[in-house]
């Protein structure tokens, strides 16, 4: 089919683009049926270089961004029937091999919220393909499922930054503030369905704990920064004396530990004003 379009011109790119899908859809039917994972990598690794040999560009974003959302929530689906894991690392591969093509290549400033939209939505599908068979299942988290969800969270995050500072930078602080919080909503439930997995119930309080920690010097500056630490520190704490969890505790630790290094740095560094008065300056 990309001969046909590439080198013999004898399709238009909008019909070569749909073969493409009809053979990916062709190869993953093909093994669903026969329960062969090594045609199915075979079939969505061509799905998601269809929209690279085709060209991003002459796709356009919403037909490329609805297309890689189809395309990963059929390995969600997949996933939840056959329990097959390695796809997801190829859906998280190809995402960003499209997605990077693309934003190196099209992204302008009026595709904004388009472009914030379209990498919530494969947030939540990838971690959602760890999420179910954590909680719901009650499997132990795999080297792939750490992967997965820090690399989704990271993605995410370091996406929302390039492109929201510093004109929105209350944004981005709200945003890390948000996926923490969704982070510890994880954590808090991971733990009540899944305690025996104790390397799980430290990691999610961790990545939740580094966004609420960078969200923090993103929004303040001076003394404020080790103040909202201290206050994240005692959050943290009353979560781990309510839930028992030791991965909250250990956090809350390291970010008072982080609060007392900022507040000695701030005051080591301080100047006093002109005019200095104590307790009413």
């Amino acid at each position: 089919v990309f001969l046909f379009y590439a080198l013999y011109h004898l399709v238009d790119p909008m019909i070569a683009f749909l073969a493409m899908i009809v053979v990916t859809v062709v190869g993953v039917s093909i093994s669903i049926i026969n329960a062969t994972i090594t045609l199915s990598v075979i079939a969505f690794i061509g799905g998601f270089l269809t929209p690279v040999l085709i060209g991003v560009t002459n796709l356009g974003e919403f037909i490329t961004f609805t297309y890689v959302t189809i395309l990963n929530a059929g390995i969600l689906a997949i996933l939840l029937y056959k329990k097959w894991t390695n796809l997801v690392l190829c859906g998280l591969i190809g995402t960003w091999l499209i997605f990077g093509t693309w934003l190196a290549s099209s992204y302008s400033s009026d595709l904004l919220m388009p472009t914030l939209l379209f990498m919530l939505i494969q947030f939540l599908i990838f971690n959602a393909s760890s999420i179910f068979r954590i909680i719901v299942e009650k499997i132990k988290a795999t080297e792939i499922d750490y992967f997965v969800l820090t690399t989704t969270a990271l993605s995410f995050a370091s996406v929302c930054y390039s492109l929201l500072m510093p004109e929105y930078k209350h944004y981005v602080s709200l945003g890390a503030v948000l996926v923490a919080g969704f982070c510890i909503f994880i954590a808090l439930l991971a733990y009540k369905e899944n305690p025996q997995d104790r390397t799980l119930n430290i990691f999610l309080p961790g990545l939740a704990v580094t966004f609420l920690t960078v969200a923090v010097p993103i929004e303040f500056s001076g003394p404020w920064i080790a103040a909202w630490w201290f206050i994240e520190s005692l959050v943290l704490y009353v979560l781990a004396s309510s839930s028992s969890s030791r991965g909250f505790q250990v956090m809350g630790v390291v970010v008072y530990v982080l609060g007392i290094f900022d507040l000695l740095s701030y005051l080591a560094n301080y100047t006093k004003p002109v005019g200095y008065v104590i307790f009413f300056n």
